[in-house]
């Protein structure tokens, strides 16, 4: 028996009701029900106290064993539902096509999006970037379960500088810590900032072959502090695109895209329910969309030069 069956009456059979009840909404449903209808405080306290009663401790996909936070209502509480960006998460399996490719997860969290990479690519190097202590511990044990050797994580966050910085905390989104200051999370921690560059030169990697980058509104640092291994690789990149919240870190979201296409990357939007690719063509026309603080989707930048 596990955890989740002790602390639920229902246990995993629960749970596999509300995933499925989940399933026939549609895949931008369960974040619109999250940040919108359950936005109001004790509603939403109460949905992440019923949330968290709904995480197992581990969580077996095709890759793997994934680890998961039992203390984190929102990733974790989706994972454990089956709705957690399905699309995104096809895309970047897609992307895995060699054993020998080198990855990097930037804002690896728990490790979900490693743990695939590593899974895909037994050959490479995959290399997460998790500045929180917590997380990075879960992605540590993710690697240890299944023997991912080749899975290294450095307990930092990527930047457009190196030094200390400022780490706010959210309370409970585990995967909302953010190096932007937006007012709504209280606790701090001082982590250390490396550049993507910066590692790559150390460890004298040849290459780099794609790259996730999830920040919660720091990607436009991460992808300055890259610019070396943009240059040189051209590595596939999916990365989360919050306009609000890149602003707050006092960047410019659409000098972030044209700087990419500048570049011959072509830009796309992914449909969360399939992962299907939807190239952005007017892109002041895309940016309008966005108003809220939180609200944010999934990008694919390729550059289809390198595919020969």
């Amino acid at each position: 028996m596990s955890p989740s069956d002790v602390t639920h009456p229902a246990g995993s059979g629960f749970r596999r009701g509300v995933s499925a009840l989940l399933r026939l909404l549609p895949a931008s449903a369960p974040a619109w029900i999250y940040t919108v209808v359950l936005r109001p405080r004790p509603l939403r306290a109460l949905a992440n106290r019923l949330l968290k009663t709904l995480i197992p401790p581990t969580l077996t996909l095709p890759e793997g064993t994934l680890v998961l936070n039992q203390q984190d209502p929102v990733v974790s509480g989706a994972l454990a539902l089956g709705v957690y960006e399905p699309g995104s998460l096809a895309a970047w399996r897609a992307l895995l096509v060699r054993p020998d490719m080198t990855v990097l997860d930037i804002g690896g969290n728990i490790g979900l999006y490693s743990l695939i990479a590593a899974h895909h690519c037994p050959g490479g190097q995959v290399i997460a970037f998790e500045p929180e202590v917590r997380n990075a511990s879960i992605l540590e044990a993710m690697a240890r379960a299944n023997g991912f050797n080749h899975l290294q994580v450095i307990n930092a966050g990527a930047g457009a500088i190196t030094g200390d910085a400022t780490l706010y905390l959210d309370p409970d989104n585990k995967g909302k810590h953010s190096l932007v200051r937006d007012g709504a999370n209280q606790q701090v921690a001082t982590i250390p900032l490396v550049t993507v560059d910066d590692v790559v030169a150390s460890r004298k990697l040849a290459r780099v072959d794609a790259v996730k980058i999830d920040v919660e509104g720091w990607e436009d640092q991460v992808l300055l502090g890259m610019a070396g291994v943009l240059a040189r690789d051209h590595p596939a990149l999916l990365f989360e695109f919050a306009p609000v919240r890149i602003r707050l870190a006092g960047d410019d979201p659409e000098r972030m895209l044209k700087r990419l296409i500048d570049l011959g990357y072509a830009v796309s939007e992914l449909d969360e329910a399939d992962g299907t690719q939807r190239p952005i063509g007017d892109l002041d026309g895309f940016l309008t969309r966005f108003t809220h603080r939180d609200a944010y989707r999934n990008l694919l930048a390729v550059w289809p030069q390198a595919r020969g």
